[in-house]
């Protein structure tokens, strides 16, 4: 940065106390919400948002310490806020679910996948019922990608969420609600612009609202308010190419799964074999 504009440094530093090479992984996870009752042990269903919320918040939390961790295979329900929050670094949350949640349909509850670190990544996961389920958080440093996932039930807007979030890739994510980057001005707790530097690439929702900051910029690539196949682009996905080009056709060994080689890249094929709430 030129000294005009104050000057910058770069430093090398090591954190000898992260947290490194751990993950959570094969678990069905529910929060208790209210007394049980016939059929249902964790509480009544019909009353999941009323204002009883003394009960497990988060179901999985990657704290800062953390580098090169993963959650795979995780199905959780009725917790409050969200089924995994990472805010450490490297972190791989892959084929996971969340079948709703027990709170208020109000800020600060039903973020179901959450980030707030840098260099993270969010494919294949699915949400029922939530608020902003994929999103990122104040000041998130990037880059962050959300691939290949769907919100059902929607009730409010997938993107960055507040004060200034940078580089966040949203790849083939499908919403019921709009999705968006921009200028959030006095919503909640003064959200100012939520975002820059976003990327909304051949993903599906009823709306994109979209701005960038001055000396900003984001895209909105291949989307569109219905699926249509004519507004896609190619390559199907911009992460699994950018991974290709990089590190070579093997590596998508390790990322895809056998429903994504056979259904073709981004045609959210399988989720079928996702299991419904209901």
């Amino acid at each position: 940065m030129e000294k005009k504009y104050g000057g910058g440094a770069i430093y090398q530093y090591d954190a000898p106390g992260r947290v490194r090479e751990v993950g959570v992984e094969n678990l069905r996870i529910f929060s208790a919400f209210a007394e049980p009752v016939e059929g249902h042990p964790f509480g009544d269903p019909a009353r999941a948002a009323n204002p009883s919320e003394n009960h497990g918040w988060h179901a999985i939390r990657l704290s800062r310490n953390t580098e090169n961790t993963w959650v795979r295979n995780i199905t959780a329900k009725y917790f409050g806020w969200s089924v995994v929050s990472a805010t450490g670094k490297r972190a791989t949350i892959q084929d996971c679910v969340s079948l709703g949640h027990a709170s208020r349909r109000q800020g600060g509850r039903r973020y179901p996948f959450m980030i707030s670190g840098q260099m993270n990544l969010v494919q294949r996961c699915v949400t029922y019922g939530g608020r902003h389920e994929f999103v990122s958080q104040r000041q998130t440093a990037g880059p962050n990608a959300f691939v290949d996932c769907v919100g059902i039930d929607s009730l409010h807007a997938s993107g960055p969420h507040h004060r200034y979030s940078v580089g966040t890739l949203f790849d083939n994510v499908k919403s019921e609600f709009y999705m968006e980057s921009r200028f959030r001005g006095s919503s909640g707790t003064g959200h100012g612009w939520a975002g820059t530097q976003t990327v909304f690439y051949n993903s599906i929702a009823p709306q994109f609202r979209v701005g960038a900051p001055p000396g900003g910029i984001s895209w909105v690539l291949g989307c569109a308010g219905e699926y249509s196949p004519e507004k896609r682009l190619s390559p199907a996905s911009l992460y699994y190419q950018q991974v290709r080009d990089r590190l070579g056709p093997d590596a998508l060994t390790y990322l895809l799964s056998q429903e994504q080689v056979k259904g073709a890249l981004g045609t959210f094929a399988w989720v079928e074999s996702v299991e419904s709430p209901e």
